[in-house]
């Protein structure tokens, strides 16, 4: 007899944040499956969806990420403090060539201050292209110590970004089914 797998679906905000031209944007078309990418600066926020199926303890889980890609420049960090209410995670996004640890410890501790315990902070690293990026030690130092998730990837060259999102989708999930 085989039995059916059961099937979830569910729904999660995820803010999207990290220094200008850190590559946030492009993270997010290569999500949605877009080759091309022409940078244009993020003014306030900008809303996409991304859907991804996952098997987890044998059920099928349909994710609907509503992600929610602010603006870089130092003039919104203010206002993408509000947007961590009611999210699911927040994704700090970096430039492994060009990044600050106090810079990133500044925004850990701003979500921290509007998320709950159970709502996950992700680290993503981008642009590891270029080869040519900061030795990592304290970068894997901090989020240990804060204990965030941590990735890497490309978006131009579309390396790492669906791992990334999937690792995180995995976490969101086994968090859920722990409640």
């Amino acid at each position: 007899m085989i039995s059916e797998r059961k099937h979830i679906t569910l729904q999660f905000k995820v803010v999207i944040v990290g220094p200008q031209n850190s590559g946030k944007s492009h993270f997010i078309s290569r999500l949605k499956g877009e080759d091309q990418y022409n940078y244009i600066q993020t003014i306030g926020v900008d809303f996409s969806r991304y859907t991804q199926q996952l098997i987890y303890n044998n059920t099928l889980y349909t994710s609907n990420f509503i992600l929610w890609d602010t603006g870089g420049s130092i003039q919104f960090q203010e206002i993408n403090k509000a947007f961590y209410r009611g999210s699911t995670a927040v994704i700090i996004i970096i430039d492994i060539n060009d990044w600050n640890v106090l810079q990133i410890i500044e925004y850990i501790q701003d979500i921290k201050q509007y998320i709950a315990d159970t709502q996950q902070i992700t680290l993503i690293a981008n642009k590891t292209d270029l080869d040519q990026f900061f030795n990592i030690d304290d970068l894997i130092s901090l989020v240990q110590e804060e204990n965030i998730q941590f990735q890497m990837c490309s978006a131009l060259l579309n390396k790492g970004v669906i791992e990334s999102i999937t690792k995180l989708n995995e976490y969101i999930i086994r968090i859920q089914q722990q409640q």
